[in-house]
């Protein structure tokens, strides 16, 4: 890790986050749970903080929640791009936000996870950081493999495209903090035990496994031709579905290889190569004008476990 990124993820935590001992590597599974959710006293004869039990104390539910605020690869007068909400606290991209969550939701956003750096998939960051400023919210962690965070901040939070909120309001209490992962390196946060995959795509981009309580699911954000992915599901216990993205028909297999995209003909071989057939798995991403064409594909198939994603809906494991 490079010094500045070792410096924005100490400063993090030395900012918002409490942890069992000095600021951990990223080799190792890290702990981050908000300073404002402990009392700040230790009990005699224990090493554990005390919980304030006036707030919400997220580790103790074992279930995770899953708000679909958008799961479309384009958007019309219905339909929303990217953004899943978990535990009401993290944000797995961020195409939709604002324009669906009220103040009370937004203030309990701790933490927004990038998958890449697409317009789709980082839309709401601009609107996002400015409400969320506006409420008086700061620490929000902005958090990704360095090559997407780099892009994130050098062409989007640079007071050119849009003001720069890892200084706003001030470099030492500002919105947005950096947070960069490592491929293949978890942390946990809010709970939930988050793994950054790398996905074959037309920018750098990861998918992403979430787990917490021994059961989880897996993202593959926008993702075409890729490997690690299938090979990591396969050998995961306790995997309850798998997210992927179906954005073009099989007739159009020629553009999603181009794009870096699946179609239902792909999905479906990557499933039967790896043993996966048996799981649920749940298509996103679908451009909207193409919807009506792969659901009918998708029904012919006859594959009762491959499922479609609902804008709205909410999804507990």
């Amino acid at each position: 890790m490079s010094d500045v990124s070792r410096t924005s993820y100490r400063r993090f935590f030395e900012m918002f986050y409490v942890t069992s001992g000095s600021c951990p590597s990223l080799a190792c599974p890290v702990v981050l749970r908000p300073k404002s959710l402990f009392i700040d006293r230790l009990p005699t004869g224990t090493g554990e903080k005390v919980l304030d039990r006036s707030r919400p104390y997220l580790i103790e539910c074992l279930n995770v929640k899953i708000r679909i605020l958008g799961c479309y690869g384009g958007v019309t007068h219905y339909h929303r791009v990217t953004s899943f909400l978990l535990d009401d606290s993290v944000l797995l991209d961020a195409g939709t936000v604002s324009e669906v969550l009220g103040a009370d939701e937004l203030k309990k956003i701790r933490a927004v996870l990038v998958s890449h750096a697409h317009w789709d998939h980082i839309r709401d960051l601009p609107t996002l950081a400015d409400n969320l400023f506006s409420l008086g919210c700061r620490g929000i962690a902005l958090a990704a493999v360095k090559p997407v965070l780099d892009v994130v901040l050098a062409h989007l939070f640079n007071d050119k495209i849009y003001p720069d909120f890892t200084r706003i309001p001030s470099p030492e209490s500002p919105v947005i903090v950096p947070f960069p992962l490592e491929a293949e390196s978890t942390v946990v946060l809010e709970g939930m035990e988050i793994t950054p995959v790398p996905v074959s795509h037309t920018v750098a981009c990861t998918a992403f496994l979430v787990k917490k309580g021994g059961k989880g699911f897996m993202f593959t954000a926008d993702s075409g031709h890729t490997e690690r992915f299938w090979k990591i599901a396969r050998k995961e216990t306790g995997l309850e579905f798998i997210l992927a993205d179906v954005s073009f028909p099989s007739r159009m297999e020629d553009v999603a290889v181009m794009s870096g995209h699946m179609t239902p003909t792909m999905l479906r071989a990557r499933l039967r190569s790896y043993g996966l057939l048996d799981r649920t798995v749940y298509i996103t991403h679908m451009k909207p004008f193409f919807c009506e064409e792969i659901i009918g594909e998708v029904a012919s198939m006859g594959e009762k476990n491959i499922r479609f994603l609902e804008q709205g809906e909410t999804i507990t494991f």
